[in-house]
């Protein structure tokens, strides 16, 4: 079977009437979540509730109520990915990229680890922060926050250092 693309579908959408493309993303809306979340972002007021969601799951993967945080980065990437299929603005994505930062740096400081593989998936964040903000975001609404987090950062394996030589430009220091 050959793979859809965006021009099959359209052809597909062009031949049904308004009733039947109502059916479609309705039976759409139903069968799959991500959809269902798309449209509360897309149609809210405010897609803080949704943002705000996302957050909590993140804070819990770093501190949860019992035990310690798992710090899986796989865990912390699949919400984040997850947020970006249903995410209307930019603006909001790179706010939940500067909480992930956030947390990662809050935990690292509370408790530090011997495995670089966290302090880098946290430069791989910060560096995907700055992508967006240049090409895409407003900086002072996160100005703020990132100076925070960026004087927070730890010192190990070169981190505060690295931290500093991506975010000083950014922020004009």
């Amino acid at each position: 079977m050959a793979k859809v693309n965006l021009k099959t579908v359209r052809n597909h959408l062009e031949q049904l009437t308004p009733e039947e493309v109502m059916t479609e993303i309705e039976n759409l809306y139903r069968k799959y979540p991500v959809v269902q979340e798309h449209y509360q972002s897309e149609l809210a007021d405010d897609t803080n509730p949704l943002l705000e969601q996302y957050k909590a799951k993140i804070r819990k993967a770093y501190f949860p109520k019992r035990g310690k945080g798992s710090r899986r980065n796989s865990q912390v990437r699949k919400l984040i990915s997850d947020y970006k299929k249903v995410a209307v603005f930019d603006y909001d994505i790179i706010d939940l990229l500067i909480y992930r930062f956030e947390c990662g740096v809050e935990a690292l400081n509370l408790k530090p680890v011997r495995q670089e593989r966290h302090y880098q998936a946290l430069l791989v964040t910060l560096r995907e922060i700055i992508e967006r903000i240049q090409s895409k975001g407003p900086l002072e609404p996160f100005r703020e926050r990132l100076e925070a987090a960026g004087e927070e950062a730890p010192v190990e394996y070169g981190f505060y250092i690295e931290v500093r030589r991506l975010l000083d430009p950014l922020l004009g220091n």
